[in-house]
């Protein structure tokens, strides 16, 4: 295994002399394994853990990288080759620091017989801490100082010393992020900084407040339900699944830059690090969802010229693009925008859909519905200009989601910009406990109704200034499994349960023969598809006299299909939506029925829906 040397590109770290405190036999001050005068005895390893000083942090050697604790037998890959791994039935070297942050592993496990293969050598592997809460003591000149939160931190194979700055670099290295590049912002603030060494020892006033900053990031984001695992198991749980520490690694790569310069705003200029309170900086806030979860990435919209009802082929070319949405994420997967680049048209319910979870669109199951725009001919020549013509941003802390626009699809004069003004601002009520009690939009509103019947993503709902346009569910989800023919047991889409709705509109305009002149529509119901513990909806009905005054619409959902996407928590994805015209007589569907993608002559749109894990997106975004 090639062992890497971390540096800042080019710059040159500060490589200080160590003198022997008579705890730790004396060895290079920059935590290298060797400086070719000190070599470790090949039975043990020293070296210390450091935020200041930590006494009582548990610190084992990682031969497996997953990061947690093997305390019985764990496999470890020898020499290059994944597929070649040897058994060592005694676990990980793991050991608790002493005084001075110092800790001794014993390396005799990995002495192998030479039959099996060559000694292991330890700095083919990661050391990895965990600071135990209520245990765990920082040593601080004013005395010991116990460790109310607990935090992880790990360094890159062949380094001794694990600290906040040695997590960063192996943080890269997991990440295969590259060295440090002193062109860059946080490459230039850590400059003659030795990443991997003892700051403490060395006196680096500057690296160590850079470090305890680091290390409040770090505990922030150390998940509160698994610190009383971690103090029952005195340290050696370390609960995380490869993707979590993923997206904690993202996180705290990109947000280094940040914690660094509030440090160095806090020392201001010409000031001292020695006489700043880090405990008081101000640093980001950053919740995660380590569950990782799938997050909607994107949509594109495809509508017909002039508006007119076309054929499936038509819809399918790129020619028929009327506009594109991307959506944009904070680490907990919050939706904090979306852009569309074309025309888009917000919707009261939709809003209403994603503040009911306050932006936590993984808690939608199926996370996009309607909302976007139809008119071709209005909205394709800004799809053309690869700019972003339109934008919904959401302030979930002060209750708002702001429209701005600088397009004429909504009746204003276009610009060659959004501007900072938004055209509407859509107003998110929520009571004390936070439950939401309605959107509203110049006298205009949508309130969710609890009526125990609501399976997402559809819901009941009513509005105020809407014309009377609401929708009302009639009771639970009536699954009919029994009913489906066992050689459609497999088949792709299943009828295999209904709910009904009544739904109410503004009848205005529409054809009294389709519509009563009450604007009710009942007998409606829901297609679902819950084989498998899925909760898949197929298919819903309603109106819009601004898009056909002679028919009833309906949405055909065709759900998710890609197995990175198909997830047990999140079965009701949508990979493809398409509106068109209901024929009463036609279009009705059976429950235990087999009902294919919806083809059609007289469609009115279709969407496609793509799709991003929240570790992925980070990494493309951080």
């Amino acid at each position: 295994m090639t062992r890497s040397r971390f540096l800042l590109t080019g710059a040159c770290l500060l490589l200080l002399t160590a003198c022997g405190d008579g705890e730790l036999p004396d060895s290079p001050v920059d935590g290298r394994d060797t400086d070719g005068l000190y070599e470790p005895a090949s039975e043990d390893v020293s070296g210390r853990v450091i935020d200041g000083y930590l006494d009582k942090a548990r610190v084992w050697l990682d031969l497996d990288g997953d990061y947690q604790y093997d305390g019985g037998s764990v496999d470890v890959t020898v020499g290059t080759n994944p597929e070649r791994t040897i058994t060592l039935a005694g676990g990980e070297p793991t050991a608790i620091t002493g005084a001075g942050g110092v800790y001794t592993l014993d390396l005799s496990a990995l002495q192998l017989d030479a039959a099996q293969a060559a000694d292991l050598d330890w700095r083919d592997y990661p050391l990895v801490v965990t600071v135990i809460p209520g245990v765990t003591e920082e040593e601080t000149d004013a005395g010991n100082v116990v460790q109310q939160a607990a935090y992880m931190m790990s360094a890159p194979p062949g380094v001794r010393f694990v600290s906040p700055l040695t997590t960063l670099v192996d943080a890269r290295r997991f990440l295969v992020a590259g060295d440090l590049d002193v062109t860059t912002d946080l490459g230039q603030r850590l400059s003659g900084i030795n990443l991997t060494g003892d700051y403490v020892r060395a006196g680096d006033d500057r690296a160590h407040a850079y470090a305890q900053a680091m290390a409040r990031f770090l505990a922030a984001q150390f998940p509160d339900d698994m610190e009383s695992a971690l103090v029952s198991s005195d340290g050696k749980v370390a609960p995380f699944s490869t993707e979590a520490l993923r997206i904690m690694r993202l996180s705290y790569n990109g947000y280094a830059d940040e914690v660094v310069r509030a440090v160095d705003d806090a020392v201001g200029s010409g000031g001292l690090y020695s006489n700043v309170d880090v405990s008081s900086v101000a640093i980001p806030e950053v919740p995660l969802d380590l569950e990782n979860p799938v997050l909607l990435q994107s949509l594109t919209v495809s509508a017909p010229d002039q508006g007119v009802p076309t054929g499936d082929s038509a819809l399918e070319s790129n020619a028929s693009i009327a506009a594109e949405l991307t959506f944009y994420y904070s680490e907990a997967g919050v939706l904090q925008r979306i852009d569309a680049d074309g025309c888009m048209t917000p919707s009261l319910t939709e809003i209403t859909r994603l503040a009911r979870v306050h932006g936590r669109v993984a808690e939608l199951n199926a996370q996009g519905l309607d909302g976007f725009y139809l008119d071709y001919n209005t909205s394709r020549p800004y799809w053309d200009d690869d700019d972003v013509n339109e934008r919904l941003v959401f302030d979930w802390d002060s209750g708002t989601a702001s429209f701005y626009s600088a397009t004429s699809c909504h009746g204003s004069a276009p610009s060659s910009e959004l501007g900072d003004t938004p055209q509407q601002v859509y107003q998110l009520n929520y009571n004390e406990q936070g439950v939401l009690q309605a959107v509203t939009l110049d006298g205009e509103s949508v309130t969710p109704v609890g009526d125990g019947y609501a399976v997402d993503p559809a819901y009941s709902y009513t509005t105020s200034g809407l014309g009377g346009q609401a929708m009302t569910l009639e009771g639970d989800v009536v699954p009919c499994l029994d009913a489906i023919a066992g050689d459609n047991q497999d088949a792709a889409r299943v009828v295999s349960a209904q709910q009904s709705y009544r739904y109410v509109g503004d009848a205005t305009g529409m054809d009294d023969a389709v519509v009563a002149s009450t604007g009710e529509v009942t007998g409606l119901k829901l297609d679902w598809d819950v084989r498998d513990g899925r909760q898949q909806l197929l298919r819903r009905v309603f109106f819009d006299a601004a898009i056909d005054t002679g028919s009833l619409l309906q949405w055909d959902y065709d759900g998710v299909r890609d197995e990175d996407f198909v997830d047990e928590d999140q079965n009701g994805l949508i990979r493809q939506a398409r509106l068109a015209q209901y024929q009463a007589g036609h279009d009705e569907w059976t429950c235990g029925g087999v009902h294919s993608r919806l083809v059609s002559s007289q469609l009115y749109g279709i969407v496609r829906y793509q799709y991003i894990r929240l570790s992925d997106y980070l990494a493309d975004t951080l």
